[in-house]
């Protein structure tokens, strides 16, 4: 017996898994996979060299964690022995697939860390749109697709999302989990500079 759309709607009425409001679109089903349980670390590697980064803000409404809010002066680390080459990729300590993953470059930031120019250079993938994140799992790890470092943008944000499922969730309205990594992949400017 085929059922008509009012018809269907009508049952998941019923079921509670509508409301009256809801209609019928064209929206796909997502399976719901585990989020980190908290912010997981987050590496930049280049071509020849790997850099540490600070975490910058963490918004994690999962059960057991919590936020961190951005702050000035913004934590940038030390500026490293090694200037990354060629390019750059996210590799992501967890096993947990992001749902989005945006890295900015930047050339200079002033006093109060904040960058003072847009970015040079924004790269940004979504899991589930025409440009997917393109991941490999790498044992306990996850590495995106590599990008072309701007070679005089040595302070670089990586921002990353996670889907929270309904069972990690503190609130129902917590449909994310966030967080931002800085960098910093060689030597920062200084006045008078070249």
């Amino acid at each position: 017996m085929r059922r008509t759309r009012s018809a269907l709607l009508s049952a998941m009425l019923a079921s509670g898994c509508a409301h009256a409001s809801a209609r019928m679109s064209a929206t796909a089903f997502r399976r719901e996979t585990d989020a980190p349980l908290t912010p997981p670390a987050v590496t930049l590697e280049s071509d020849d060299a790997r850099f540490r980064g600070t975490l910058y803000t963490a918004d994690w409404p999962a059960l057991h964690a919590s936020t961190r809010p951005a702050s000035t002066p913004v934590p940038w680390p030390s500026a490293p022995t090694v200037e990354a080459k060629g390019f750059i990729a996210v590799e992501l300590h967890t096993t947990s697939e992001p749902d989005q993953i945006v890295v900015a470059q930047y050339r200079a930031v002033g006093h109060d860390g904040q960058p003072t120019e847009h970015a040079a250079r924004t790269d940004e993938c979504e899991r589930f749109t025409a440009t997917p994140c393109a991941l490999a799992h790498v044992g306990a790890t996850i590495r995106a697709r590599s990008v072309p470092r701007v070679h005089d943008a040595v302070y670089v944000v990586a921002f990353v999302r996670w889907h929270l499922p309904v069972s990690q969730r503190r609130h129902p309205t917590d449909a994310d989990a966030t967080e931002s990594w800085l960098f910093v992949v060689g030597r920062p400017r200084q006045a008078g500079d070249a």
